[in-house]
């Protein structure tokens, strides 16, 4: 197949190197008659080159044996607009190829050799006319494809030639050259199989070996995309042959070999980091646990066995740092479980069996569980780190308790399962403060909370007789949001804290969430919830108002773009700038939700296909003696069955 497009009367025209074939939708028939169809058009014979009509099948625009043939669909009147007028086309008897419809319902031709001209869209009158696409190509016999963007520019391209993009301003009446050797606009490849313009506005080129180039009309500075074996989004080849943007916005890409691709905004939604064999310069380790950030908005990355990782976002660079056996000042362990940065832009680094550590960026000083020292850090399994206001640095350990560094005195202070006034499990997961100064502890035994004037604990746990307790005692995540309302993340639900009535809201998979396990908690600018759960990412939308509270969920999956359906426990942050990062085996999602787009288009439903008994009825067809479809299933409005015929399906 060679081209494909419609015309007024919903009629399917299929371009093949044999010639065109005509698919009638209603009967599900393809008719090679185009002969016999062109004449109802009062079109003589003829080779169809391109077809265009008005958004309301007033009219349509043939290019049929390199003659242009207009066509009023109301008066039903044709008319041939190579001949016969004052001022005549100058390709008259000349091979017309191109010819597309501007914002104003004038037509722009092209011929063979170049020539371009705008038509009057009511008298056919020639209004412009223009040599440079001519003078520049020297050659004859092309196949020119115009395409009018928003702004009623034009632009145009030989898909049988090599010689790049022209732009044409509408309001200058200035061109634009784009090729591969061009300083601005710099294509990939000079072939053009197709162009298109999305939404936003950007110009989408396909090319032939080349992938596909997005043009920013602002600047005409170009971006790539190009076929990656390693990623499954990217485009599947590099050769285009044809691209069309459908009603919703989705930009298609048909290739050569490898099938059709697809992109829409709202349907890759996640910025994705991870490793990719191809690209040396990205990211070489992919499981993430943690992250931080420094003054100058860059990231700090913790993996789960890859060691620590400095992302530059200015360079996009990727910087290590790993242990090493005979160097003292090299980070302690590869497993890091959770970061810190703390007022003074100092790391510090809990790891998975190898303590804590501090990095100064010059060296790591390690902090390590010394049984015969009291004051040393109790386990060196470290979980979470936290700063509070007053500038104490409490560390929860995967055993050991919850200790509090002393930084002055070097002392690690600690608070252990069976000692008077202190936690109930000595499994710590997370860590936060509230405006009071409380400080809140996820355990392994329920919420236990420091209350930072009287010095005591208290704890809440879950009860089954309690259904205002909490969803369960297994905590792994806890955070305070900009309203100062406590969230729990537990393995069976979201908690939200109520401190007047020291009640819990409980939100699971029936209130909308996509799994009762919650792994991390992070508020975005608008005051939202993002939910890192081992079935996805979960947007919980707030809606206060004086004297009520509203809660809507908004779940992304893998298609969306997430690194993965699980996320690691922890691995949530926000940057300075509102960015939200998320981590799991896969690498990491990095995005502003402000730019989470959803698809809000309603998609029409069409029946495919009518079975009867298992067996599929065709059009025409007679069963039990009788014609049960006449048309297209597509295209009925009624089907009639007998009493017998109760075994059906619809597709």
């Amino acid at each position: 197949m060679i081209t494909i497009f419609a015309d007024h009367n919903g009629k399917i025209w299929v371009g093949t190197r044999e010639g065109f074939v005509i698919y009638n939708p209603e009967k599900e028939i393809f008719d090679r008659n185009v002969s016999g169809y062109l004449r109802t058009f009062g079109i003589p014979s003829a080779s169809i080159l391109n077809i265009i009509w008005d958004a309301d099948g007033s009219e349509l625009i043939i290019t049929a044996d390199y003659k242009l043939f207009h066509y009023d669909t109301l008066t039903k009147v044709t008319t041939w607009l190579n001949s016969g007028k004052e001022d005549p086309l100058y390709s008259a008897n000349r091979s017309i190829f191109g010819a597309t419809k501007d914002n104003f319902g004038n037509i722009w031709v092209i011929s063979t050799s170049g020539i371009l001209e705008l038509l009057d869209g009511k008298s056919f009158n020639v209004l412009y006319r223009d040599f440079t696409i001519h003078d520049s190509f020297q050659l004859d016999n092309l196949d020119f494809r115009l395409f009018v963007d928003k702004d009623n520019d034009l632009w145009v391209y030989a898909t049988n030639s090599s010689q790049g993009l022209y732009f044409f301003n509408s309001k200058s009446r200035k061109f634009l050259h784009f090729a591969t050797g061009s300083s601005v606009g710099k294509l990939s490849s000079n072939i053009i199989r197709g162009l298109e313009q999305d939404d936003t506005g950007i110009i989408w080129i396909g090319t032939d070996h080349g992938g596909m180039n997005l043009m920013n009309k602002k600047d005409f500075n170009v971006q790539y995309l190009v076929s990656n074996p390693y990623d499954e989004r990217s485009l599947s080849q590099n050769t285009i042959t044809t691209l069309y943007k459908d009603n919703v916005g989705i930009i298609w890409a048909g290739t050569f070999k490898k099938g059709v691709c697809y992109y829409h905004e709202d349907v890759i939604k996640f910025r994705l980091v991870k490793h990719q064999t191809s690209d040396p310069n990205n990211i070489n380790y992919d499981d993430v646990n943690c992250f931080s950030e420094d003054e100058q908005g860059n990231l700090w990355i913790g993996t789960n066995g890859g060691g620590l990782i400095y992302y530059d976002r200015k360079t996009k660079d990727f910087k290590y740092f790993k242990h090493e056996n005979n160097n003292p000042n090299s980070l302690s362990n590869d497993v890091i479980v959770c970061m810190y940065m703390d007022k003074v832009q100092k790391l510090w680094i809990g790891t998975y069996f190898g303590g804590l550590d501090y990095f100064n960026g010059k060296k790591f000083t390690h902090f390590r569980h010394n049984p015969d020292n009291l004051n040393s850090i109790s386990d060196d399994r470290v979980w979470d780190i936290y700063e509070d206001t007053s500038g104490n640095l409490w560390i929860g350990t995967l055993g050991g308790g919850l200790d509090v560094y002393d930084r002055q005195s070097g002392i690690f202070n600690h608070f252990r399962v069976g000692d008077t006034n202190s936690i109930t499990s000595d499994y710590i997961s997370s860590i936060t403060e509230d405006k009071n100064s409380n400080i809140w502890i996820g355990t392994a035994v329920g919420l236990d909370v420091y209350n930072e004037k009287t010095k005591k604990f208290r704890n809440f746990i879950s009860s089954d007789n309690d259904p205002s307790s909490l969803s369960n005692n297994n905590i792994n995540c806890v955070m305070v949001d900009s309203h100062q309302e406590i969230w729990v993340g537990t393995r069976e639900g979201l908690n939200m804290f109520d401190p007047k009535t020291e009640t819990f809201k409980v939100f699971k998979r029936n209130n909308g969430l996509p799994d009762n396990s919650i792994f991390s908690i992070i508020e975005d600018q608008n005051h939202n919830l993002w939910l890192g759960t081992t079935n996805g990412l979960s947007n919980l939308i707030i809606t206060r108002k004086s004297d009520s509270i509203s809660f809507t969920f908004k779940n992304y999956d893998e298609s969306d773009g997430l690194q993965g359906k699980e996320f690691n426990k922890g691995a949530a942050f926000r940057t300075r700038k509102g960015e939200l990062v998320f981590g799991g085996a896969n690498g990491f999602n990095l995005f502003f939700p402000s730019e989470i787009k959803t698809n809000k288009t309603k998609p029409k439903i069409v029946f495919t296909d009518l079975q009867i008994f298992n067996n599929s009825i065709k059009v025409g067809e007679k069963i039990n003696g009788r014609m049960i479809l006449s048309k297209s299933i597509a295209e009925t409005k009624k089907i009639v069955l007998k009493y017998h015929e109760n075994v059906f399906s619809i597709e």
